[in-house]
């Protein structure tokens, strides 16, 4: 059996527009590892415990420290350590996809039930690309809600879809904390939400400058 393992995870920010984000990385086993040293070797060079985007970004968690020893040049250092990240990323041939939506289109009902909409068609993205030899192993940042709904789909998809179920290895729920897979999906994941977000308010502005570089400039808006 080839397994490709995915870590994803979600991005959202409840203002107008209101946009949810679901995104990561793929990979085969032999390049998580790879990755996993390297993405923590430069945790380590920085004095990092965890990361987390939204902390980078605010300077909050272990970055509040940071915010206070790197002084005036904390938005450098912030830059060149994020950059140092994505280029684990793409050293170690990790793979990005990702997908976001404005939340008025998804189910309504429950956050967990718009959560799995948005990574249906993440997955469905995933297993359009990779070999057809290969099954998919999911890693997913660990929400209880989020479960149980994905439980539901994949029931769902046993009876209506069994080739796309059969493909679906498992789903692994993980803390982030301590899971680089997820670390490197909560960056990206943030990226997706955050462009798409400005797209809303701007079409004309342009891609950030990490996420094009992890996208390998092959990244495209397309509003559906």
């Amino acid at each position: 059996m080839i397994i490709l393992q995915a870590g994803l995870d979600g991005s959202y920010r409840w203002q107008e527009p209101s946009i949810f984000a679901y995104a990561g990385v793929a990979a085969y086993e032999e390049d998580w590892k790879a990755a996993a040293l390297k993405w923590q070797t430069i945790l380590n060079l920085y004095g990092i415990n965890r990361f987390r985007m939204r902390e980078a970004m605010r300077f909050e968690g272990d970055f509040r420290q940071k915010k206070i020893e790197w002084g005036d040049d904390r938005e450098a250092k912030r830059e060149g350590m994020l950059n140092q990240l994505a280029d684990v990323v793409i050293g170690a041939k990790l793979q990005p996809v990702g997908c976001a939506a404005d939340t008025s289109l998804l189910s309504p009902g429950t956050r967990a039930a718009m959560v799995r909409d948005v990574l249906e068609r993440v997955i469905r993205q995933l297993l359009e690309v990779i070999p057809a030899v290969a099954q998919l192993g999911l890693v997913c940042d660990r929400e209880e809600d989020l479960a149980k709904e994905v439980m539901k789909w994949l029931n769902k998809l046993q009876l209506s879809e069994p080739t796309i179920y059969g493909r679906i290895a498992g789903v692994c729920y993980m803390n982030s904390h301590s899971v680089v897979i997820l670390q490197a999906a909560d960056m990206l994941a943030y990226l997706f939400r955050e462009y798409a977000e400005q797209k809303e308010r701007d079409p004309s502005i342009p891609i950030n400058p990490l996420l094009d570089k992890m996208t390998r400039s092959q990244m495209v808006y397309r509003r559906i």
